[in-house]
C-alpha cells in the first residue's frame, strides 16, 4: 500500500513539475465530451485566474526565473486562461524575471532571456490543446442553449487539425442551422492576437537591468 501511494505521490509531482504533462493532464478533462453534451449540460470553461466563463480560452505556460549566484530556478506559471488574465500574469512572470532572474551563473542569463521573450509572444501553448477547448466549449454552449456562441466556436473548431474534432465542429454546425442559427451570423474575434505594445513592454523589462548595470559602469569611468 505504501509503495503504491509513493509511486502515486512522485507521479502526480512529475505531471505538475512538467509543463508539457501537466498540459496532456488538463486536456484529460476534455476529451470526447459529445456524449456528456447530450446527457447533461456542460460547463463553459472558466479562467483558472480570475473564475469568469471565457469562450476561447487557452492553456498556456509562462516561465519565470530566480537566481542567487549558483543556483537559477525556472519556474512554469501555468494554467486554463482567458486573454486578458494570460496578459497579466505573463507581464507579471516577466517582471519578476527580469528583477531576480539575472544573478545565477550559468543559467541566470541565458533562462532571463529566453523566458522573457516566450512570455513576450504569449507563453507556451499547444494548438492542439487549444482546439480540444473550443470544441468542448462549443458543446458546452450548445448544451446551455446558448446557439449563436455554439455555432462561432464550432467555426473555429472546424480549421482543427484533428480531423475528429473538425468533422464533429462542421456536424454541429449543421445541426445549429437546422435549429435556426444563421450561416452568416457574427464571427468571434481572436482575442490571442499580439499586441506590438504589450511585447515592448517585456522587452524594456529586458533590457532594464543591463542597461542600468551598463550606465552605471559609464558613471564610475
Amino acid at each position: 500500500m505504501w509503495a503504491s501511494t509513493s509511486n502515486s505521490i512522485t507521479e502526480a509531482y512529475n505531471i505538475l513539475s512538467n509543463p508539457d504533462l501537466r498540459t496532456n493532464y488538463d486536456a484529460l478533462r476534455y476529451e470526447s465530451p459529445s456524449s456528456q453534451a447530450e446527457e447533461k449540460g456542460l460547463d463553459p470553461i472558466c479562467c483558472a485566474n480570475c473564475s469568469r466563463v471565457t469562450a476561447q480560452p487557452r492553456s498556456t505556460v509562462f516561465y519565470q526565473v530566480i537566481s542567487l549566484l549558483l543556483v537559477t530556478t525556472r519556474t512554469p506559471v501555468q494554467g486554463i486562461f482567458c486573454s486578458e488574465c494570460a496578459r497579466k500574469i505573463g507581464l507579471r512572470a516577466s517582471l519578476v524575471t527580469a528583477c531576480l532572474g539575472w544573478w545565477g551563473f550559468p543559467w541566470g542569463p541565458i533562462w532571463t532571456i529566453s523566458s522573457i521573450l516566450s512570455n513576450a509572444c504569449g507563453g507556451k501553448h499547444s494548438k492542439d490543446m487549444d482546439d480540444k477547448l473550443l470544441w468542448y466549449n462549443a458543446l458546452a454552449f450548445y448544451s446551455k442553449g446558448k446557439l449563436a456562441m455554439s455555432y462561432a466556436l464550432a467555426l473555429q473548431a472546424r480549421r482543427a487539425a484533428d480531423s475528429e474534432i473538425a468533422n464533429n465542429a462542421a456536424k454541429l454546425m449543421d445541426r445549429l442551422q437546422t435549429a435556426g442559427v444563421r450561416s452568416s451570423s457574427p464571427t468571434l474575434k481572436n482575442p490571442w492576437l499580439t499586441k506590438p505594445l504589450l511585447v515592448s513592454v517585456h522587452f524594456a523589462f529586458l533590457i532594464a537591468i543591463p542597461s542600468s548595470s551598463a550606465l552605471r559602469s559609464i558613471k564610475k569611468t
